[in-house]
Parts: structure tokens; C-alpha cells; sequence
């Protein structure tokens, strides 16, 4: 992550990482795994000339004006969007010049935030559908994990890391990617089959 310069995969590793540890052992030792680990990173970051901690930095960010153009795009055609992974065919005619925000020149094939992407792609009804399916398994997962007193990590890491997905689809993810999808799916089923780690009488609901 670190020599990848990737702002979003810090950003998102970080938050689960302490989740996980400070859920997961004792908050003294916590500390100074967060405080190792934190100097550790700090020190492979400066032979790069702390290139990653100086994108923390910089406020002027091109994913305000893609997620501009992706609203823009459900409000032109909210219930239906205009068709799966077409955003990268129509966004530039509603980026937001002259508005201040940064413009990347490239072409972009995703809006940065699936959200959003799946609204200005597939309308309202298919990201409301997607939204409800991501709550009802963040709670499974972490209703499964508060049932389990022992914090075992099998309940501890789904949760995190649906929690992780939740985030990341907020500034990153698109369904362009292959692995986005295998990672859904396949974090899906874990939360799916937790409760069969418990005896038939026990019930998380």
C-alpha cells in the first residue's frame, strides 16, 4: 500500500486493522501494536520522500468532480440510469468545469464511489436494492461477532472486512473490477454461514 501511494487502501486498512485490534486483544498491548506498526510504516513511507503521507495532504482531489458527474447523470435518468458500466461514456459531459474542483484529463472508467456509480448507472431501485443488501450483512456480521464472547477472528475479520467494503465502495470501488465482485461475493457467504459455527439452538437474530 504504502509504495503503491494509495490513499484509499491506507485510509481503509488503517480503520479496520484498529477495529481488529483493539477489539481483539487488551488495550494496552493494542497500543503499542498500533504505535509499532505506525513507525514502521512511517519509516518505509520516508524512503519514498513520505510520498504517501503527502497525498493526505493535498485537498484538491479529482474524485469531487467524478462524483459530481455521476449525480448528475441520476438525476438525468434516476430509475433506470443510462446502463451498466456506461459511465465512462457520458460523465465527461457533466463534470463540473469552472466549479473549482480538480478535473482529471484522462478518461476515467469509474466514478470512485459505487454508490453512486450503481445510481448514475442502474438507477435508484438497483443501488437502494444494493445498499439494503450490504446493511442487512454488516448487521449479520457484527451480530454474529457480539454473540461470540471470545472475539474469535472468523467473526472479528468478516465483519471488519465487510465493514472495510462498505467504506471502500464509498471512495474507490466499481464493479469494472473483477475482484470487487469476488470479494462481495465471497464475504457474503462467509456472514452467511456464520451462524452454523453455533449449535442448531443457538440464534444470533
Amino acid at each position: 500500500i504504502v509504495l503503491l501511494q494509495s490513499r484509499g487502501a491506507a485510509l481503509i486498512s488503517g480503520i479496520s486493522f484498529l477495529v481488529v485490534i483493539f477489539s481483539y486483544v487488551r488495550f494496552r498491548t493494542a497500543v503499542w501494536i498500533v504505535f509499532s506498526a505506525g513507525l514502521a510504516i512511517l519509516a518505509l513511507d520516508a524512503m519514498t520522500g513520505f510520498s504517501l503521507l503527502s497525498k493526505f495532504t493535498n485537498i484538491q482531489d479529482t474524485r469531487f468532480s467524478l462524483w459530481f458527474a455521476a449525480w448528475e447523470l441520476f438525476l438525468e435518468k434516476p430509475w433506470l440510469g443510462f446502463g451498466p458500466h456506461t459511465y465512462v461514456f457520458f460523465y465527461q459531459e457533466f463534470l463540473p468545469s469552472g466549479s473549482g474542483f480538480a478535473i482529471e484529463t484522462r478518461i476515467t472508467p469509474w466514478a470512485h464511489n459505487l454508490y453512486l456509480e450503481l445510481l448514475s448507472e442502474q438507477g435508484i431501485l438497483v443501488a437502494s436494492s444494493f445498499v439494503l443488501l450490504l446493511v442487512f450483512n454488516l448487521t449479520q456480521a457484527w451480530k454474529a461477532t457480539c454473540y461470540n464472547a471470545r472475539r474469535s477472528l472468523v467473526e472479528l475479520g468478516a465483519a471488519t472486512s465487510m465493514t472495510g467494503f462498505v467504506l471502500a465502495a464509498g471512495i474507490e470501488l466499481s464493479f469494472i473490477r473483477i475482484w470487487v465482485v469476488l470479494m462481495l461475493f465471497v464475504l457474503l457467504a462467509i456472514i452467511h454461514n456464520l451462524p452454523t459455527r453455533y449449535p442448531e439452538s443457538s440464534d444470533i437474530e
